[in-house]
């Protein structure tokens, strides 16, 4: 008696594999798109530097100005860093004396209003 194969179920089975491998592609390529969109590279943020030199003097980027002055001369940097840049991030440089007094807090309040990311550092 010869041996008979059954062409069924070998398509069957190339089928199946088929269909495995399609799945597991799909798959690996939303882990890849999911990863590659969590863990995306953004460029450094251009930095507005602000630097308190006392209570009533300021230096933001080159200008020097008065207490004054503050905000509208930090806002015409914001403006115009926002249209050269991306990304951008103002900097707060306070003397270590500023920062245990309550003189800082509506500096504070001046750059958190202009709607970017900012950090503070000592001098």
């Amino acid at each position: 008696m010869a041996f008979r194969r059954n062409f069924e179920r070998a398509d069957d089975a190339q089928i199946r594999r088929k269909v495995i491998m399609l799945i597991g592609t799909i798959i690996l390529v939303v882990l890849l798109i999911n990863l590659a969109w969590n863990y995306a590279i953004s460029p450094k943020p251009h930095i507005i530097s602000v630097e308190m030199i006392s209570r009533d003097q300021f230096v933001v980027q080159t200008d020097t100005t008065n207490y004054n002055k503050f905000a509208s001369t930090l806002k015409q940097r914001v403006i115009q860093a926002k249209k050269e840049h991306l990304n951008n991030q103002i900097q707060l440089t306070v003397p270590t004396t500023a920062k245990k007094s309550t003189s800082i807090t509506d500096i504070i309040m001046i750059v958190a209003a202009m709607d970017l990311d900012w950090e503070i550092k000592n001098k």
